[in-house]
């Protein structure tokens, strides 16, 4: 369970920002256990080798077998580790339902403090989107300006020329790279203006792109024939005419 951050977004409910902060600093403690056990655990074979290594060597040298220390103490580390491991995922557990209490019961506060800065932030990208739109138009302007004295005067070197509006955005389309048009550009922008709130743009652009087709004939003479349909009868006509000639 993660508490979303809301002093980001001017929502602050002190209980509940020191439980998130609470219940962030065990999570990444228990992570870290969990590696820890998970290290210790592969370190078995390392250390039945050592303790064959020791053996070996008290062996060779006539002296008593010390036993398997090294393998002893592992399982003691790997036990120890464990625990802490399970007690910090039941104080995770603990944490993680104290903070659904808390989140429960101010909730009607954070979501109209949420609410309120959704509303901000729509107005601030509506603002930006409109001041981008103004912004390239004034370039696109003054591109097509220094364009037409090309006749006129030399272009300025490639290496001098920065942000001269060349294209640096591309688009896939049937497996081929392409610079997007001006239409893609503005459905872009009129998404981008309908998540904050202004859906006109998107909807235009949407009538525009699948206009209402009139089903029946221009004679009105009954349903329009479905133009798949017209081309497979006019392919088997075709067909009958050659098997008959």
């Amino acid at each position: 369970m993660r508490i979303p951050r809301l002093r980001e977004f001017d929502v602050y409910v002190p209980e509940l920002e020191a439980k998130r902060k609470e219940l962030n600093e065990a999570t990444r403690e228990q992570k870290m256990a969990e590696a820890l056990v998970a290290r210790l655990e592969s370190q078995r074979e390392h250390a039945r080798a050592q303790d064959v290594t020791a053996g070996l060597a008290a062996r060779r040298a006539g002296k008593p077998d010390p036993g398997n220390k090294y393998e002893k103490k592992l399982e003691a580390d790997i036990v120890a580790a464990k625990r802490n491991r399970d007690i910090l995922s039941a104080l995770v557990r603990e944490l993680e339902a104290e903070a659904s209490v808390l989140l429960a019961e101010h909730a009607t506060e954070i979501q109209a403090g949420l609410f309120e800065a959704v509303q901000k932030a729509n107005i601030e990208q509506l603002q930006a989107l409109d001041s981008v739109r103004g912004a390239r138009s004034r370039r696109m302007g003054l591109q097509q300006s220094l364009t037409s004295l090309g006749e006129y005067v030399e272009p300025p070197a490639p290496a001098q020329v920065t942000g001269n509006g060349v294209d640096t955005t591309w688009i896939m389309t049937h497996g081929l790279y392409r610079p997007p048009n001006e239409e893609e550009i503005a459905e872009v922008l009129a998404h981008l203006k309908a998540e904050a709130g202004d859906t006109a743009e998107a909807q235009s652009i949407q009538e525009m792109a699948s206009p209402k087709a009139d089903i029946f004939a221009a004679q009105g003479g009954g349903l329009k024939p479905w133009a798949g349909k017209v081309r497979s009868e006019e392919r088997r006509e075709a067909e009958v005419d050659a098997n008959a000639g």
